[in-house]
């Protein structure tokens, strides 16, 4: 990898780490909530469902921001609204600023994905080796994300590790508008024009070209299989937001609960 690749890949890795560590920390905080809040499963359900369905639906209009204004300022929107949130979690404890800032964090990630994989698309020479560096990420985030926020409840109140848990993507923001990178170093500059967003004043136009090319996906068989994989979306979601709390018996452990 030369110097560009390596300096795109680390920002990513970080990003993609600090995505799924939210994601998976908020099942988390849920066995705290419950406690706290005095609400039933069906409403915090309902609460952290909102958040997740936006990670979800945001990728599309993430993606063509990312088209329209380049990947580099919306990871840093990203960065920065997962870190605000997690941080308004902790200064404003209620059921309903949990609601706003599970929203804000769903709307702020779900940027990142279709942001990151056009930035690696685009800026990244070695590709294959930048999609691998930034799985990594991920998954380190996956893995070490839920177990860190365990292990700091034992110690903290879950305010304060709301708190410490933003303070990262803040930081990953300001470095994300500081990083020297060309985001378009690996795309061949001859054939750029063809593949660039239409101008503002045809932007209406180019929306619509998207509406109906996405309307002519949705064939029979598409449909079908874009329907299997929201049913499995909605049995993963479902089965790792609850997985704590139905946990809990089985582990007793004593969380600081102010």
């Amino acid at each position: 990898m030369n110097e560009n690749d390596r300096s795109i890949v680390g920002l990513l890795m970080g990003a993609h780490g600090l995505v799924h560590t939210y994601e998976l920390s908020i099942p988390i905080f849920m066995t705290v909530w419950l406690a706290e809040f005095g609400v039933t499963e069906a409403v915090l359900g309902s609460i952290v469902g909102a958040g997740y369905f936006l990670f979800g639906a945001g990728a599309l209009p993430g993606g063509i921001l990312a088209d329209r204004f380049g990947s580099r300022p919306l990871i840093a929107a990203c960065l920065a609204g997962m870190g605000g949130s997690f941080i308004a979690l902790g200064l404003v404890p209620s059921p309903w600023t949990v609601g706003g800032a599970l929203l804000l964090w769903g709307a702020a990630a779900s940027v990142y994905h279709p942001a990151g994989l056009s930035l690696i698309s685009t800026g990244v020479q070695q590709r294959g080796r930048g999609l691998a560096w930034h799985g990594i990420g991920g998954n380190v985030g996956i893995a070490g994300g839920p177990l860190a926020t365990a292990l700091l409840l034992l110690v903290l109140d879950w305010q304060t590790v709301a708190v410490l848990l933003g303070l990262p993507a803040l930081a990953a923001a300001a470095l994300a508008l500081r990083a020297s990178f060309d985001e378009r170093a690996a795309v061949d500059q001859s054939s750029d024009a063809d593949a660039s967003m239409p101008s503002s004043g045809s932007a209406w136009e180019g929306l619509r070209a998207l509406g109906r090319r996405s309307a002519r996906l949705f064939t029979v068989g598409f449909a079908v299989v874009f329907g299997v994989a929201a049913m499995s979306g909605l049995y993963y979601r479902g089965m790792l937001t609850f997985l704590p709390d139905l946990l809990t018996p089985l582990v007793s452990v004593d969380l600081p609960i102010d």
